[in-house]
């Protein structure tokens, strides 16, 4: 006897149950053109995942992490997101477009850009 596969959420099960998804998904794919569909899945998972929880450890991150399956498998589905998604030159210009798309920042208003960059 063979157990059903669990499988993770689809874009499609992620906007319905998570209404900032939707937003967070397309503001991401509109900036993150480079990023496969499941890596911009994942990103955006994440980024829903850092306003559901404040914990910045992994195994607390893993917990909100908005997939249909194990705290194991959310650790392991986490782990890999986040070696898929490289930290280069193309992710940090797709970072800085995300600030300029974001509706609250008036960039007639600012003089200085702050920037948060993890080495």
């Amino acid at each position: 006897m063979t157990r059903p596969r669990q499988t993770y959420s689809t874009t499609s099960d992620l906007k319905k149950d998570f209404p900032l998804f939707s937003p967070i998904y397309s503001l991401v794919s509109k900036t993150f053109t480079y990023l496969t569909r499941p890596n911009l899945k994942n990103l955006s998972a994440l980024i829903v995942t850092f306003f559901q929880h404040t914990s910045f450890a992994l195994y607390n991150i893993a917990r909100a992490f908005p997939a249909h399956t194990t705290q194991k498998h959310k650790h392991k589905a986490l782990l890999r997101a986040l070696k898929n998604i490289s930290l280069d030159e193309l992710f940090y210009t797709s970072y800085l477009k995300v600030l300029f798309a974001l509706p609250s920042l008036r960039l007639l208003r600012r003089y200085t850009l702050p920037l948060l960059i993890d080495v």
